[in-house]
């Protein structure tokens, strides 16, 4: 697995492409001891992933699963099991609520690496060309601002 994610790292890294690296959590490190040190503390050892392009999403996933559970038990229903992976249909992935903790922690990284890498990109226009890259609009001098 380590060959194909530098390898795929390469891949992004010659394409100016952004790379991250996410290991999915499964049920039992959320219901029982997490045991993260083969997975996905191993994996993590022999990446070359900064920490920046690494995300362990568990603690969304713990919190998320604590979350569901207190609403039901709030409304008098006892939950079985995480709603978070697809246990109850005998499948270990992610259930569509899962996929939604997923995609929101995917999601607020990358939006944080492309801002990231959007304003080093903006430092450096104007410290190579004097000038910003999006100019802000021009105010036409008889304009009345209203605040």
């Amino acid at each position: 697995a380590a060959y194909w994610v530098l390898r795929i790292r390469e891949y992004c890294l010659a394409r100016n492409a952004h790379f991250l690296v996410v290991p999915a959590p499964w049920v039992n490190q959320i219901e029982s001891p997490q045991l993260s040190g083969n997975y996905p503390g191993q994996f993590s050892n022999v990446l070359e992933a900064t920490g920046l392009e690494y995300l362990d999403p568990i603690d969304d996933f713990a919190t998320a699963h604590l979350t569901t559970s207190l609403a039901s038990r709030r409304v008098g229903k006892v939950p079985t099991g995480c709603s978070l992976f697809n246990g109850r249909l005998g499948d270990a992935h992610f259930s569509a609520a899962g996929s939604r903790v997923w995609a929101a922690a995917v999601g607020r990284r990358l939006e944080l690496l492309i801002e990231k890498r959007l304003a080093s990109e903006d430092v450096f226009t104007r410290a190579t060309t004097g000038r910003r890259i999006v100019e802000p609009p021009e105010v036409p001098q008889n304009a009345t601002i209203h605040q």
